[in-house]
């Protein structure tokens, strides 16, 4: 009976547990980039948490590559984190990012063009 109890209580908790990601917010400095190539996007990523918590940061391209940050400790509040992408031909494409912990959240998609003259 104990070992039913335990499960069920530990069921309960993890269902009515707040998360713990309370919101994503992505941006770029410049969405429309045009001159000499190569051009450096700087995107920007605030996440506001509830609580600590540590977490995997994953930026997913258009370009089909995503570049992950392990185990990135995140305090209770707003976390800033930067990622520069060095775009060397014409492209447009976009950005977003998964942040998994507990909660798994996905952030706003952000799209951008390049043009190399």
């Amino acid at each position: 009976m104990k070992k039913i109890t335990v499960v069920l209580l530990f069921m309960f908790a993890a269902f009515f547990t707040k998360a713990q990601v309370s919101k994503l917010v992505l941006s770029l400095d410049s969405v429309s980039n045009s001159g000499k190539c190569p051009h450096l996007l700087n995107f920007k990523l605030q996440v506001t948490c509830a609580a600590a918590l540590t977490a995997d940061i994953i930026w997913r391209k258009s370009d089909n590559s995503t570049q992950t940050v392990k185990s990135v400790a995140l305090k209770s509040g707003i976390n800033n984190f930067f990622y520069d992408w060095k775009i060397s031909a014409d492209m447009s494409g976009h950005i977003s990012v998964l942040v998994n912990s507990s909660d798994h959240k996905e952030s706003n998609q952000v799209s951008f063009k390049v043009t190399c003259k």
